[in-house]
């Protein structure tokens, strides 16, 4: 049965067990077919919101792709100001250099 959350008899919500955290963390950890983390396809799709659940998780900052981008170098190429500081605030490396040479903040144009 279904409920409807109006209804009272609705259960409580209660925190996520360890069995599911521990599934996240491993889904977080992840990475695709190019090498990229949930980090680098949160800010891809502009899901800023993400960053900081992805961090608390134990996604790796810097880690690179294919191309040798971390989540960094690709928010600094989209111009994703808030994705950029909040990638900074978790520690991101904005000196990092990619396979072509190209630092997030030289991508970016501005000190963040």
């Amino acid at each position: 049965m279904l409920y409807d959350y109006d209804d009272e008899l609705a259960p409580e919500p209660r925190p996520p067990r360890r069995e599911a955290l521990d599934s996240a963390t491993v889904l977080a950890r992840a990475r695709d077919e190019d090498g990229s983390t949930a980090l680098h396809r949160a800010v891809q799709a502009g899901e800023w919101a993400l960053l900081p659940t992805l961090l608390r998780l134990g996604v790796e900052v810097d880690a690179v792709n294919r191309d040798g981008d971390t989540a960094l170098h690709l928010a600094a190429r989209q111009g994703a100001r808030l994705s950029y500081r909040l990638l900074c605030q978790g520690g991101a490396d904005p000196q990092r250099r990619n396979r072509r040479g190209e630092t997030p903040e030289a991508l970016f144009g501005w000190d963040h």
